[in-house]
């Protein structure tokens, strides 16, 4: 079955890069398993290791969310871009641009990016870029 996953994590590699980081390990020809791995029951076994918010200067603790969905790149793309983090203000008035304002002034005179965009949902590379960023740019769409 790993064998069969190959082409679509080199698939999803090459959606995601740049964004999110894809690591393989390999049950059987590899040594023993790194302690962050967890239990693994079964073969292939897909997660999803997330940073918990930063307490002190360590965020060596993760959240591990296992994936239950279809093993096609794309189903795992959208799964990834579901579970991104997203610190992204919504403005939709006048009240929410004061609020944006505000917040920014509140926070060191944070520079402002203010995106406009027409789709629906927020891209996975402007959730990317508002982790990247944050605490030193205030993001809103």
């Amino acid at each position: 079955y790993c064998q069969l996953l190959t082409p679509e994590w080199e698939k999803l590699a090459k959606a995601v890069k740049g964004t999110v980081k894809i690591a393989y390990w390999d049950t059987e020809q590899q040594g023993g398993r790194p302690p962050l791995l967890g239990e693994i029951k079964g073969t292939p076994t897909i997660r999803l290791y997330k940073p918990k918010k930063k307490q002190g200067n360590s965020n060596a603790r993760k959240d591990v969310v296992d994936y239950q969905y279809e093993r096609k790149a794309q189903d795992m793309k959208r799964f990834l871009d579901e579970q991104m983090p997203s610190f992204i203000e919504t403005i939709r008035g006048t009240k929410d641009l004061t609020t944006f304002t505000e917040k920014a002034e509140r926070n060191g005179a944070l520079p402002r990016v203010l995106l406009f965009t027409s789709k629906a949902k927020t891209s996975s590379l402007t959730k990317f870029i508002s982790t990247e960023f944050r605490r030193r740019i205030l993001l809103a769409e």
